[in-house]
């Protein structure tokens, strides 16, 4: 048996990427901590933009706060920018060090963008242990021929609430297979990407369990490098899976669909029939396939996403 969500350990909902008044966002770091404790949530990377504010005095048994920020690079023509096309990244950066403050050097740049910048930048953070995001493509605009030459990313955002309150199609699969596909062995999360401006509130509407041995930064950050979370808006991925016969189990929440997506088309799917939901999923993996990532949809029209898992790896 080989358990690609581990079978022992606590599960911590988790925002992985904030905004507070250290940047841009509406309410202070104590603030959103009572905010989404209040909600459930356990866990909070607070990524504001530009350098990193520490908050390690926010965590206490109950909350973890983890420490990063986030780096926006744009090439914009002429005029205002709102109405033109641009090209622009934004990375996603959370510190391995709860007390690193500042930056790695990335204003050098000053906001350049290029393929070779974001790579750069990336690589260094990366080299200096952090957990590296790239951060919602379709705000940004990205199409396939720029984020095809990004390299140094641990996981891409397949949702961004924020964004997608803003009117940009982000929910984003398609840059999570195109990636899969060219060989990235990436992850994927759904953040909130808060800024909770007036008239817009924007939390609570994606997150990311993270299931480690304890609440405690070194934990965390370990869970996170390795993989050990799911995105979600709403649905549970509760067991994953595969048995000595090579058969992957997939044990949900109530849904209407669960599918098994592979880079063919071979796919497992379980559907309700418009009754009963379904709450599980069996289905013999394919060695040709590649990689398998699991897609869990609510009668809400929800979805929890799994990381992808390749078929050298869980097929040893």
């Amino acid at each position: 048996m080989k358990y690609l969500l581990p079978q022992s350990g606590n599960l911590y909902k988790a925002n992985l990427h904030c905004h507070t008044t250290c940047s841009d966002g509406r309410f202070t770091p104590e603030e959103i901590k009572a905010m989404y404790t209040e909600k459930g949530y356990s866990v909070v990377a607070f990524t504001d933009h530009g350098r990193a504010y520490p908050q390690n005095h926010l965590t206490d048994d109950n909350f973890l706060a983890l420490i990063g920020l986030e780096v926006g690079l744009g090439e914009y023509r002429k005029g205002d920018w709102r109405y033109n096309i641009r090209k622009n990244c934004d990375i996603g950066l959370i510190s391995s060090d709860p007390e690193f403050r500042g930056t790695m050097g990335h204003e050098k740049y000053d906001g350049r963008y290029s393929p070779e910048v974001v790579n750069d930048i990336m690589r260094t953070y990366r080299n200096a242990g952090f957990f590296v995001t790239h951060n919602h493509p379709a705000w940004s605009m990205e199409r396939y021929e720029d984020y095809k030459h990004y390299k140094y990313m641990h996981a891409t955002e397949i949702v961004n609430y924020g964004a997608y309150l803003s009117g940009f199609s982000e929910h984003n699969e398609h840059v999570y297979d195109d990636m899969l596909i060219d060989g990235r062995r990436i992850f994927c999360l759904a953040t909130d990407d808060n800024h909770n401006r007036e008239g817009r509130p924007d939390s609570f509407g994606a997150y990311t369990i993270i299931k480690a041995e304890k609440l405690d930064y070194p934990s965390v950050m370990e869970a996170l490098f390795a993989g050990n979370f799911y995105a979600s808006e709403g649905p549970e991925i509760k067991e994953l899976y595969v048995d000595d016969e090579k058969v992957l189990h997939v044990v949900t929440s109530p849904a209407v669909r669960i599918s098994i997506n592979t880079p063919t088309k071979m796919r497992g799917y379980a559907n309700s029939d418009g009754g009963e939901l379904v709450t599980q999923l069996s289905w013999k993996l394919e060695p040709k396939c590649s990689y398998v990532r699991v897609v869990v949809t609510d009668e809400h029209g929800k979805n929890a996403y799994s990381n992808a898992y390749f078929m050298d790896d869980i097929l040893l």
